[in-house]
């Protein structure tokens, strides 16, 4: 019975590693084959993880300018209705005023005498002070709407740039997401299977072994 001796392993060593590398480069085909419909099913997953983390990365996360754009629609919407809610008070004053000065006119009032008396008069002045306060108020709210809801217009287009930028940015990252389908992603798919199925990284080490036993066999 003939023994390997050290040298002739020694020599032999580069043909092994070479006889490894074959087996393996040659079983690679065979795994992507006969792993063909788990590896499909693993790259559409992998697109899908992709898909979602570019959209929380490109569209999810708030742009401090845009915020600032929405604080401020926020904040004149707010203003508008803090200046409705002291014009309708206005009107009430005006209101009470007004009913105040009636009563007195036809002798309800607190001389308890109808006319234009003194203390009407006195009333009146009250209630035409109130209704211009309320007018004053009034123009000044409808003035300032104008100019507002102008200013809004304004914040709104630039919101609707940067959400259209985004969406551009967004659709030419799924663009790429979508071709990931080559050679490269069915090889990380089937480590991604592996390290997930033990028992398919049994399959593989086998069908490995078997292909560098057979680049091997010659040389033994």
């Amino acid at each position: 019975k003939r023994t390997i001796s050290r040298q002739e392993l020694i020599e032999g060593a580069p043909r092994i590693v070479m006889a490894v590398v074959l087996g393996i480069v040659i079983a690679t085909p065979l795994e992507l084959k006969l792993f063909e419909a788990e590896i499909n099913s693993e790259i559409e997953s992998i697109q899908a993880k992709r898909r979602t983390e570019l959209e929380s990365q490109i569209t999810g996360s708030p742009n401090a300018l845009v915020e600032g754009y929405r604080e401020q629609i926020a904040q004149i919407a707010s203003n508008q209705r803090r200046r409705e809610t002291e014009i309708q008070a206005k009107y009430d004053e005006y209101e009470r005023a007004n009913t105040a000065q009636l009563d007195e006119l036809y002798g309800r009032g607190p001389s308890g005498r109808p006319g234009r008396g003194r203390t009407w008069r006195n009333l009146n002045d009250i209630a035409e002070a109130k209704l211009q306060e309320y007018q004053t108020l009034t123009t000044a709210h409808r003035n300032d709407k104008v100019t507002e809801a102008q200013t809004i217009s304004e914040l709104q287009n630039l919101i609707r740039d940067y959400e259209s930028s985004k969406e551009i940015e967004l659709d030419g990252a799924l663009s790429v997401t979508e071709t990931y389908d080559g050679f490269l992603a069915r090889l990380e798919a089937l480590d991604s299977l592996t390290q997930n199925k033990p028992h398919l990284g049994t399959a593989r080490l086998l069908i490995s072994l078997l292909f560098i036993l057979i680049e091997i066999a010659p040389i033994l």
